[in-house]
């Protein structure tokens, strides 16, 4: 019952935190754009600066398609990190075109991006921002030692170039639908295999033996999306104070 506790309480902190991201995305995103709109007052121009914002997430997240789809096999035909406005009002940031494949392949193309962009993600933060330290400090509650090791091994002169490679790539490794297309037959037969190994009774052997990891992963997964989290909201009230300025002079 303790196991299936840990396990259950590493999904709820994935989906909340996803629910979160998901919004903070979305409104760093529109407003980025919006700003961008009201400074220039053209919008194929804010739409440019929309994209140079986010250029180094954006390339993550095309080369992760790439580079996963040659490593499986797959046949690649279009690469573009070109902005694109769709029929649907949508802004598609880039692309990479592959040949049509299985919906398991298709699958492992399409999460490539939040992999490589948690991986990414975590390595900023341990290597430059010195998240294992500073984390248990923190959670101790020691905010004086916090604000000491944060201003021993953090406050360099790099800092803000990490802080802005954190947030472009953050904010560009979430799958767009079309990432996501083959998602929906995989899980169904994800879940239909696991109820057949339940059926069998080796159910437990999983959880024991296999689960652990899956449990590690997702913990990982939602680590990176509460740091994305922390930094959306740390720049959500400057760029909301920049978007009302800009608001006052477009009225003029």
């Amino acid at each position: 019952m303790e196991l299936l506790s840990f396990f259950v309480t590493g999904w709820i902190w994935l989906f909340l935190s996803l629910i979160v991201l998901v919004f903070l995305q979305r409104w760093m995103s529109g407003t980025i754009q919006r700003a961008a709109f009201l400074l220039t007052r053209h919008r194929e121009i804010s739409i440019l600066v929309h994209q140079l914002v986010f250029l180094p997430g954006v390339l993550v997240h095309e080369v992760a398609h790439w580079l996963t789809a040659r490593l499986i096999g797959v046949e690649t035909f279009g690469f573009s990190i070109w902005p694109e406005s769709m029929k649907d009002g949508s802004l598609r940031m880039g692309y990479v075109q592959t040949e049509k494949v299985g919906f398991i392949r298709e699958s492992i193309i399409g999460v490539a991006p939040l992999v490589y962009g948690v991986i990414i993600i975590q390595a900023i933060a341990y290597t430059r921002l010195a998240a294992g330290t500073l984390g248990p400090v923190l959670g101790s509650g020691d905010i004086v030692g916090f604000l000491q090791a944060f201003r021993s091994e953090v406050l360099t002169n790099d800092l803000y170039l990490w802080l802005y490679l954190l947030f472009s790539i953050a904010n560009t490794m979430m799958p767009s639908a079309a990432d996501r297309r083959a998602w929906p037959v995989l899980a169904v037969v994800m879940t239909l295999l696991l109820f057949g190994l339940s059926f069998i009774g080796v159910g437990p052997w999983l959880v024991e033996n296999i689960g652990i990891y899956v449990d590690a992963g997702i913990r990982v997964i939602a680590a990176s999306f509460t740091i994305t989290i922390v930094l959306d909201l740390l720049l959500m009230l400057p760029l909301f104070l920049i978007e009302q300025v800009l608001w006052v002079f477009y009225r003029r």
